[in-house]
């Protein structure tokens, strides 16, 4: 299922923000302008910064998670491609680092 443009755009937003400035004083005000939509927009979509946070990280690794099966399709033979991705999952993978990006999260308020 396909999110909604407006999510889409605000989670880009958070992606290009992330790469210039970091996470730790990502503000909504600074995705809202980034993203070129207007404050209440982002609360359709997410509750607050947390849960924004969260879907960001997720959205950030199944992107990641896609180009590692696509880069490694052409050349992964034998099972091996299930081996790569158990690794990525299990060292990389969302559940594994969303305990520290909540903590992350909480602490910065």
């Amino acid at each position: 299922m396909m999110a909604h443009p407006t999510h889409e755009a605000l989670l880009q937003a958070g992606m290009r923000l992330a790469e210039r400035h970091g996470l730790g004083n990502m503000s909504i005000n600074a995705v809202v302008a980034e993203a070129g939509v207007a404050k209440g927009t982002f609360y359709v979509h997410f509750a607050n910064r947390a849960a924004y946070l969260v879907a960001l990280h997720q959205w950030f690794h199944n992107g990641l998670r896609s180009a590692i099966i696509d880069a490694t399709n052409t050349f992964v033979i034998d099972g091996n491609l299930a081996k790569v991705m158990a690794w990525y999952d299990n060292e990389w993978g969302f559940s594994n680092r969303m305990v520290d990006l909540t903590k992350l999260v909480l602490s910065k308020g």
